[in-house]
């Protein structure tokens, strides 16, 4: 499993995961999430610069969370989409319509 980093940096966490967002990894990524806002990280950004690959279940997992966090008064921002192919996904999804992404409108 590829590790997931994460940088604090006052109220915000930006949580960095690696290659990929697929099954193997999205409940990985879920106890991450989870961890820092029970640590009282009510913002929580997401790079997705080092991210090449997502599927479904990293999608799910995303919107998942954001509407648990959304209910708490949360927010959650995607920041660095470079992939052509994520861009893709996240547009097919409206996931940008949804979750606010750096870049996508």
């Amino acid at each position: 499993m590829e590790e997931i980093e994460v940088k604090k940096d006052g109220s915000t966490a930006v949580v960095l995961p690696k290659e990929k967002l697929d099954i193997s990894n999205s409940e990985d990524l879920k106890a991450e999430l989870v961890s820092v806002y029970e640590e009282g990280y009510y913002k929580i950004v997401i790079d997705l610069s080092e991210v090449k690959m997502i599927q479904s279940s990293g999608v799910g997992t995303l919107l998942s969370f954001n509407d648990n966090l959304i209910k708490d008064g949360g927010e959650l921002k995607i920041i660095n989409v470079n992939n052509d192919y994520i861009k893709k996904i996240f547009k097919m999804t409206k996931l940008h319509k949804i979750i606010e992404v750096e870049g996508m409108g």
